[in-house]
């Protein structure tokens, strides 16, 4: 069952909500260049978690030189993050890979919340696959969302503009929605309110 425009409006009100707060860890998702790397960093200087996972090797040519993870890494190590607090993944080409990838390393080191940093366009999508995954797997986490902010929507990138990507995001959700991808409004508002108890 597709979102519904007001289903729509509202998952993107849920999802750009959060107040931050501490977490196992802080993951960030690949997207349009580098504008992410820098609020994770910061994130992690301030305390709020004590690992930063990069996820998302959107390049899936392996003779091109310009992995975006490689890119990234340069980007935390330049603002001081130690080798030792990054979790490279380097599998995932797409948003429902990531949420697979993460599961499994939050499984593995028995992570319960983490800080999900994604573009705003792409939160809404961002936040209901990993809800869906996470439902998928039968347990809980505890997602706090961290868009990135003060972006220009005009501006090209190499995807293009951010408004025409967050058009597409609208499509995405459909898409994936019937796929079965991502968690339904219900399910959303299911998690939103157990998140609020916790």
């Amino acid at each position: 069952m597709k979102f519904s425009p007001q289903e729509f409006s509202q998952l993107i009100a849920l999802a750009l909500n959060d107040k931050i707060k501490k977490a196992d860890v802080i993951l960030f998702i690949q997207g349009d260049g580098l504008s992410k790397p820098e609020v994770a960093a910061s994130l992690y200087k301030n305390g709020y978690a004590p690992k930063i996972v990069v996820t998302g090797e959107i390049n899936k040519n392996p003779v091109k030189k310009d992995s975006r993870v490689e890119s990234a890494l340069k980007i935390l190590k330049k603002s001081g993050i130690p080798e030792s607090a990054i979790i490279t993944e380097r599998s995932s080409t797409n948003t429902r890979e990531q949420a697979i990838e993460f599961m499994r390393l939050a499984k593995k080191n028995k992570w319960k919340s983490a800080i999900l940093v994604a573009m705003l366009f792409h939160k809404p999508r961002v936040y209901a696959t990993f809800i869906k995954r996470m439902q998928e797997e039968k347990t809980n986490i505890h997602f706090i969302n961290n868009p990135v902010l003060g972006l220009p929507w005009f501006t090209k990138t190499k995807e293009g503009t951010r408004i025409d990507l967050l058009k597409l995001e609208i499509k995405k959700i459909d898409l994936y929605t019937k796929k079965g991808h991502i968690a339904s409004f219900p399910e959303v508002l299911k998690y939103q309110k157990w998140k609020e108890k916790i």
